[in-house]
């Protein structure tokens, strides 16, 4: 698997990572210069990796620790001194990442700033909370956490530190998506998956 690229101009998808490992979930910055992405190591594991787009095009960008690495650098650090890290999603502003980390044996939310590398432990608890995404206006991130043995909708205030369980019952909910201001809520439920969509 390789993540991929096709531009407008061209019928043409051109090859990002040229790695062979395991490469999936790129999104883009909101300024379109950078590309978070999840890449699994020869260890299994799953670690947050930024590439930069203008640095594409230059051959012989290298990262020191993995000489095969050629499109960016490890936003965490390299394996094994990263954890665990899947499903990256950019603040609004381009200088935050959240993502699902696994910590202490769990899945966490977790907030990355870029500008300092500083983290912020959005969730502490004894169960999985995954698939995190930022909302438009910047003020609330959703994911999804196993309540009940079902996996809900979690709505997350970043200004007052708390949180609203959207959805209830029924079918595991993943990949939340908050439109329209915040407003609504898309996400994927289902055995064959479907889309659904929920006002708040």
């Amino acid at each position: 698997h390789a993540v991929t690229i096709t531009q407008v101009t061209t019928p043409c998808p051109a090859n990002l990572c040229p790695w062979h490992d395991f490469e999936d979930t790129p999104r883009w910055s909101p300024d379109g210069k950078n590309i978070a992405i999840t890449r699994a190591a020869v260890d299994l594991n799953y670690y947050l990796i930024g590439a930069n787009v203008s640095a594409m095009a230059t051959p012989g960008v290298t990262d020191a620790a993995t000489p095969n690495f050629t499109l960016g650098q490890y936003l965490l650090g390299a394996p094994p001194h990263s954890m665990t890290t899947s499903y990256p999603s950019w603040s609004p502003d381009g200088r935050k990442l959240v993502y699902s980390s696994r910590r202490n044996r769990n899945y966490e939310i977790v907030v990355l700033d870029m500008r300092n590398a500083d983290e912020r432990l959005i969730t502490h608890n004894r169960v999985p909370d995954v698939t995190p995404d930022w909302g438009e206006t910047g003020n609330f991130l959703t994911f999804c956490s196993l309540r009940n043995d079902k996996y809900e909708i979690i709505l997350f205030d970043l200004l007052t530190d708390s949180e609203k369980k959207l959805t209830s019952g029924g079918e595991d909910k993943f990949f939340p998506h908050l439109v329209d201001n915040d407003s609504r809520v898309i996400y994927s439920s289902g055995t064959p998956s479907q889309l659904f969509e929920m006002t708040i």
